[in-house]
């Protein structure tokens, strides 16, 4: 006989599975008791609606820290404002620490100097993007300055960590510059990222979220190749969820 916690993990796998979800059950699944069903719900909050929020910044503070950890994942990418205890929750239990590098005292992390170093340090793209996400939530906004001078990138994810971090430090005209700059890449570049930028603008300046997902939908439709799960579950679903 299948134990009951493997059952509920079952049936909580394969609804994680279909392909819609009710808000109502990732909500019901984000408290159940089995921690590798929480652990997994965590990323299906794909969109930033008041559910979301609700639960993730509850996982957030899950008591397993695999959990906490995956959750702050999604929370972090998915919403512009975040709750300024969760983002010292995650610092302090080690989401930002970087494996194989050493340090005297890991709370070196934690600060905006370690993380201007390590932007100014590498002409790598990604290694950057980490930077700037990082600076962005624990930063101040004396540190915009050394975020600017990665404005002039193309590359999508930096783009969208850029702007990201402007907002979080309060400029919010770098912000939207970081936005346009992403949104007026080429869409085959940066098809994920521009959708992302669009949920920004949702939850920031509504007024603009319709047009700049009318000019990405009109690529979108000059696109044939762009890759089909993606464009439905986010981009077309988008579409509901503007003003």
């Amino acid at each position: 006989m299948t134990p009951p916690f493997l059952r509920l993990m079952l049936a909580a796998f394969a609804l994680l599975s279909v392909g819609e979800i009710r808000s109502a059950d990732l909500e019901a699944l984000s408290k159940s008791s089995v921690w590798q069903v929480r652990y997994t719900v965590a990323s299906k909050f794909d969109s930033p609606t008041p559910t979301a929020r609700v639960s993730l910044e509850r996982l957030c503070r899950d008591e397993v820290r695999q959990v906490a950890q995956h959750a702050f994942s999604t929370y972090s990418r998915t919403f512009v404002l975040l709750d300024r205890e969760i983002v010292r929750r995650a610092f302090s239990r080690g989401d930002f620490d970087l494996v194989g590098v050493t340090v005297t005292d890991r709370k070196v992390f934690e600060t905006p100097d370690f993380w201007i170093h390590d932007l100014g340090s590498s002409p790598d793209d990604s290694i950057r993007a980490r930077a700037v996400r990082a600076l962005g939530m624990c930063g101040v906004a004396a540190n915009i300055t050394k975020l600017s001078g990665s404005m002039g990138s193309h590359n999508p994810y930096l783009l969208i960590e850029l702007a990201l971090a402007f907002h979080r430090l309060g400029d919010t005209e770098k912000y939207l510059t970081a936005l346009d700059a992403l949104l007026a890449l080429p869409i085959s570049d940066a098809f994920h990222y521009q959708t992302a930028a669009i949920d920004c603008l949702l939850q920031t300046h509504p007024d603009r979220a319709t047009p700049a997902w009318k000019r990405v939908h009109q690529r979108f439709k000059e696109s044939p190749e762009l890759q089909p799960g993606w464009v439905y579950s986010h981009h077309i679903i988008q579409e509901g969820r503007l003003p």
